[in-house]
C-alpha cells in the first residue's frame, strides 16, 4: 500500500466516524441497539404530574415520580405526545446510585394486559432518599438507559 493510498483511508476513516456519531443516542456502548437518549423536559410533568424523561428521538416517554416519604418510584410510560399510554413487554430496571452504595431495582408491572403494561412500581428503603442513577428499558425491541433527572424544584 503507498502513503497516498494509506492517507486516503485514515481520511476517509475519520470522516465516516464523524458523520456515523450521534453523541445524543448513544451511550458509549458498542451496541447499537442499547440506546442512551433520555433527557428531561425541564418542569413540563405527565399526566399524573411526574416528571417527563424522553427516551429515543421523542419516541416515548417516561413519567417518573418518586415518593420519598414513602420510598417508592412510579413509571408511566407514556406515547410520543407524553398523554397516552403505551404499553410495553417486559420491565424497567432502575440502576441507582446513593451515597456509596449501588443498587438494581426490578420494577413491577401494574395493571398488565396481554403481558403488558404502561405502569410500573418499585418501593425500597434506598429510595426514601433522592437518588441518581438509570432507568433500563426496552421499547419495541431497543434498549435504552434513560438518566434520572430530579426536578429540585418540587416535592415528590
Amino acid at each position: 500500500m503507498s502513503t497516498r493510498q494509506y492517507i486516503v483511508i485514515c481520511f476517509s476513516i475519520i470522516a465516516l466516524s464523524f458523520m456515523g456519531c450521534d453523541s445524543s443516542t448513544n451511550n458509549g456502548n458498542s451496541n447499537t441497539e442499547e440506546q442512551g437518549h433520555g433527557h428531561s423536559h425541564g418542569h413540563e410533568h405527565g399526566p399524573n404530574g411526574g416528571e417527563l424523561l424522553e427516551v429515543g428521538e421523542h419516541l416515548a416517554h417516561i413519567e417518573f415520580i418518586h415518593d420519598e416519604k414513602v420510598g417508592k418510584i412510579t413509571l408511566y410510560i407514556l406515547g410520543k405526545d407524553a398523554k397516552t399510554a403505551e404499553a410495553i413487554e417486559g420491565t424497567p430496571m432502575l440502576n441507582l446510585r446513593y451515597k456509596e452504595t449501588k443498587k438494581q431495582l426490578k420494577t413491577v408491572a401494574m395493571n398488565t394486559a396481554e403481558n403488558k403494561s404502561s405502569h410500573f412500581e418499585v418501593t425500597d428503603e434506598i429510595l426514601k432518599e433522592e437518588v441518581a442513577g438509570r432507568i433500563a428499558i426496552t421499547i419495541k425491541g431497543v434498549k435504552y438507559n434513560i438518566k434520572i433527572e430530579h426536578d429540585h424544584g418540587h416535592d415528590h
